[in-house]
């Protein structure tokens, strides 16, 4: 009984000395939308500047830049970079044709008539984005026109980061694009690359999360050589930085002197 009870002691202890973590998976907190038409100078919704090329030969080049602030301090551009006939633009010309509230009300930024896409509000166009909004992209290709009509993505901003469903590529040209996540602090990315288009059409899904887990590219159908295969998988490779180390939390001296006492009463009791 006594080396049980002397168990019992040193386990109960062992309990009260161990440490408590706290370690969460990093969260969106925040999202902007801008979009610019292009001056010589590129800008996210933020104020920054960055670098980015273009090949692009329509007559309006606007483009469109996702920003996401998570909880662990890390903030987040998004831009589409895009590989063509034409040449490589980056970021591709791109219009946040609308965006839509968690309340189910529509932004309207961009008009499509026919092949015609012309803005409906004065650019550069700037607006926070609250968690749990759906922004529709749309992306032209870099032959010249300005239809606006070369791809679409309807984005979900959640609070673990990017989903869409049904994205869609096509036009006369082939592509090579991605979603090309920076890191405006550390200049690092993490590059997602879309199926391959050739001179048909595709469709495919996307999960990319913003919590550190792998971003997947799926249900891939239309006339890519992806079609009907496996889902593309990409790692971020310590792009996501953890939301905390984890740290001890320290236990009050007087509750571990009590806990001490009150278990040595209950095992001297049960002794007598």
């Amino acid at each position: 009984m006594i080396r049980n009870d002397i168990y019992i002691y040193i386990l109960s202890i062992m309990i009260l000395l161990s440490p408590a973590y706290a370690e969460d998976a990093p969260k969106v907190v925040k999202s902007y939308i801008g979009v610019y038409e292009y001056n010589g100078t590129y800008y996210d919704p933020l104020g920054n500047t960055f670098d980015g090329v273009s090949s692009y030969s329509g007559p309006d080049y606007n483009y469109a830049v996702v920003v996401y602030e998570l909880d662990n301090g890390q903030t987040i551009r998004q831009t589409v970079p895009l590989t063509d006939n034409g040449g490589t633009t980056d970021p591709a010309p791109t219009a946040a044709i609308s965006w839509t509230d968690p309340d189910g009300n529509t932004h309207d930024i961009f008009e499509q008539i026919g092949t015609q896409t012309n803005n409906v509000t004065s650019l550069p166009y700037v607006a926070e984005v609250p968690i749990g909004s759906q922004i529709s992209l749309a992306m032209n290709d870099n032959y010249a026109d300005d239809n606006y009509a070369d791809g679409r993505w309807n984005l979900n901003i959640t609070e673990n980061g990017i989903t869409f469903k049904n994205a869609t590529q096509y036009g006369g040209y082939h592509h090579n694009l991605s979603f090309k996540l920076t890191d405006i602090n550390t200049n690092e990315t993490w590059n997602i690359t879309m199926p391959y288009k050739n001179s048909g059409r595709d469709y495919y899904s996307g999960i990319i999360p913003l919590n550190g887990s792998n971003a997947t590219i799926y249900d891939i159908s239309g006339s890519t050589p992806n079609a009907g295969g496996d889902p593309l998988t990409y790692e971020p490779t310590n792009f996501i930085k953890p939301k905390a180390t984890p740290t001890k939390t320290p236990i009050p001296v007087g509750a571990l002197m009590a806990s001490m006492i009150l278990i040595t009463y209950f095992i001297s009791s049960r002794d007598n």
